[in-house]
């Protein structure tokens, strides 16, 4: 029965595909009623009648990226799907706690949706949502989604008034901080520090303390005027839902590192100023820091990583890490990378996928690695080269010493061109699918494979 039920999944990965290629002339509608069909029957080969989480997951997640190649058509009788899959898509931008648990469940339960396609992960948010009370410390709490400090926050003193943090005092050293939160992703969290000195200069500001999740706790340390740093997964999440809902984006003290958003009928946007400018990073320049067009970014230094230590990885100058994996773009087809991969070990080159998260699987005959940001930047700066999607972890390569090829699938707005130019980094438009032969060919022209 697993060969059966992997001959299946295998099959629907293949229609996912082809749905999503500018060939197939399907609806919206007409799409996600075959791949829900198909999900079906697809249950029905489980004993319990129930998909695994792995193959619920892939399936909201091509769903998803059909959904955004086809947002605008009109989407029929799957109405209830849709909502709930742009509710689910919101998860990995803005946490699990913003999200409208009761659009998922519609999803989950519709007519529409024989399988319960998303089941997994509506129960998961069921178990988080459902706790009354997290607690950031012995003091401070967030209950109903709403903040509220009571005296201390690792280490610092916060007070409160109507709901809106007044004072935040730093007890180590006994002066008083300003206080920056990095709410949002890798490259996110890299631009706020790289923003920090000409934002201290400008406003004649003397200490800055960041406030940032624990994966992203090597960041604010590549940045030498970044004083503080506060790492606190249950903070970020408390402090960004509370400056959303309260309209708080800057007290005297305190920063909210993003741009200012807002929530109508369940969904998350961005306020029209947010489009004013065109590249990411001066938005982060003009609306977020509120800075001239000459403020310029502060370059990171990188801890040192030896070869002898990158060794230890099984990385060294014939490797080449892939990262097929990213948040913030579409997918590209994983026989794409597996291709590329092919090609890099029959011309000698040991080749690694790097894997982030649950749910990434190392490429067909590749081994993974999954390091925390600093190794990963230390591992790829020992290798001979990186090729990777588009993603937060490519802003922070591209500052460093590696041989780096980005495929930005999204936006132009996320060129990295806007940023940074220096030789050994390369970067390629691939917004179709019917790119991929050229794409290929500039991967092989950069690693003088032709």
């Amino acid at each position: 029965m697993d060969n059966i039920i992997d001959v299946k999944v295998s099959e629907l990965k293949s229609e996912l595909q082809i749905m999503k290629s500018d060939e197939c002339k399907m609806t919206l509608t007409e799409k996600l009623e075959k791949v829900m069909h198909y999900a079906a029957q697809l249950a029905g080969l489980f004993d319990d009648r129930k998909l695994d989480r792995s193959t619920d997951d892939m399936i909201l997640i091509e769903c998803a990226a059909i959904l955004d190649a086809q947002k605008d058509e009109d989407i029929g009788q799957m109405e209830d799907v849709v909502r709930g899959l742009k509710e689910i898509s919101k998860s990995n931008e803005y946490g699990i706690l913003s999200l409208d648990i009761s659009k998922i469940s519609e999803m989950v339960f519709s007519n529409n949706n024989p399988a319960h396609v998303g089941i997994g992960i509506l129960e998961a948010i069921k178990a988080y949502q459902a706790q009354p009370v997290i607690p950031i410390d012995d003091n401070a709490y967030i209950k109903n989604k709403k903040l509220t400090f009571t005296t201390k926050i690792e280490k610092c003193q916060c007070t409160s008034k109507n709901d809106r943090v007044n004072t935040i005092t730093d007890q180590r050293k006994n002066d008083d901080f300003f206080y920056i939160l990095c709410p949002f992703g890798i490259g996110d969290t890299f631009y706020v520090c790289a923003f920090i000195e000409a934002y201290k200069a400008i406003n004649n500001i003397s200490k800055v303390c960041v406030i940032v999740k624990e994966n992203h706790r090597a960041i604010p340390k590549w940045f030498k005027d970044v004083d503080s740093i506060i790492v606190s997964n249950e903070l970020v999440e408390s402090l960004k839902i509370f400056s959303i809902d309260k309209n708080m984006w800057k007290l005297d003290n305190y920063l909210y590192g993003h741009f200012k958003a807002y929530i109508q009928d369940g969904i998350m946007g961005f306020y029209e100023k947010f489009y004013s400018v065109y590249d990411f990073v001066s938005k982060y320049k003009k609306i977020v820091f509120e800075l001239d067009d000459d403020a310029n970014l502060s370059c990171p230094t990188f801890e040192k990583f030896d070869e002898d230590r990158a060794r230890e990885y099984g990385v060294d100058n014939k490797t080449v890490i892939l990262m097929p994996y990213a948040s913030s773009v579409p997918a590209l087809p994983e026989e794409f990378f597996e291709i590329i991969a092919k090609y890099l070990m029959m011309s000698g080159y040991n080749v690694i996928t790097n894997v982030y998260k649950e749910g990434e699987e190392p490429l067909k005959n590749t081994r993974a690695i999954c390091e925390d940001i600093a190794t990963t930047v230390g591992l790829c700066e020992n290798a001979c080269a990186v090729i990777s999607l588009r993603s937060g972890l490519c802003d922070v390569l591209a500052f460093s010493k590696v041989r780096l090829f980005v495929i930005n699938t999204g936006s132009d707005i996320y060129n990295l061109s806007y940023v940074i130019q220096r030789e050994g980094l390369k970067e390629t438009d691939c917004t179709s699918l019917d790119k991929l032969n050229q794409v290929t060919s500039e991967i092989f022209t950069f690693m003088g494979l032709v």
